[in-house]
């Protein structure tokens, strides 16, 4: 049997400050000019975990206004990785984790292939909510700490108390983030393959969890009209196809 080694997979999340702008009036839908922003949005902390181990690595800012640190760290472990996951890291985390390190001249990321549990949601199902509350709730039972926008008042008046609860929130958030994707992760199309990242050939072994238990289900036709070998995993339950071979 052929040697593997497993994927370094990380799950992440950050949070951060509101912006403190100067304004004349109250509107729903209000324009900003970047000259009325008194202080900007920086992260406040980040958090962090391997796909199949325990524990939740977090940065939290010790100084106001000051996230280089947290920054960095959160590149660096981020930089591990072979596939970087989260829900809806491309549209908010990364993005922001991007801004701030060009801002701070921080190294750029590697090119890094994402998985967002958003967008993978979305496409498999109508679910009545895409939130992450809502999935772990309906899914698991369990869902983000209840909180409101008074801890973030606390944190950025300076609270060491709010700033270790939003810790815990954050924290709480890559967990449930980790449990959710393990329920969806049979049902996600196009998953980077896991196999091919563990050393296996990419037709032998299963995209989502990267298991060489398969079973073949029959030849299909695509959309295109190509016949493809219909494989599912005996682990995780999921679908792909893979070319027929001809004997």
């Amino acid at each position: 049997m052929k040697k593997t080694k497993e994927p370094r997979i990380i799950f992440f999340d950050i949070e951060t400050t509101p912006m403190k702008t100067f304004r004349f009036q109250y509107d729903r839908n209000p324009y900003i000019n970047h000259n009325d922003i008194i202080e900007d949005w920086y992260i406040v902390c980040a958090a962090w975990q391997v796909l199949g181990e325990k524990k939740v690595h977090s940065v939290a800012i010790t100084k106001l206004g000051d996230d280089k640190q947290v920054v960095k760290a959160l590149r660096d472990a981020l930089a591990t990785a072979d596939v970087i996951m989260g829900h809806c890291i491309d549209r908010f985390d990364i993005r922001n984790l991007q801004a701030r390190m060009v801002y701070h001249r921080i190294t750029p990321l590697p090119n890094i292939p994402t998985l967002d549990t958003l967008k993978m949601a979305r496409k498999i199902g109508g679910f009545t909510s895409n939130k992450l509350d809502y999935l772990a709730k309906k899914l698991l039972g369990a869902g983000k700490i209840k909180t409101d926008g008074d801890l973030w008042r606390q944190v950025t008046s300076g609270s060491k108390k709010a700033l270790k609860d939003m810790v815990e929130y954050n924290k709480v958030d890559v967990i449930r983030n980790v449990e959710v994707y393990n329920v969806l992760r049979p049902y996600m199309p196009n998953h980077p393959h896991i196999g091919v990242m563990k050393g296996l050939g990419k037709n032998e072994s299963c995209p989502n969890c990267g298991s060489l238990e398969l079973k073949k289900n029959g030849i299909r036709p695509t959309k295109g009209g190509i016949l493809k070998q219909e494989v599912q995993c005996k682990k995780c339950g999921s679908y792909h196809r893979i070319p027929v071979v001809k004997v």
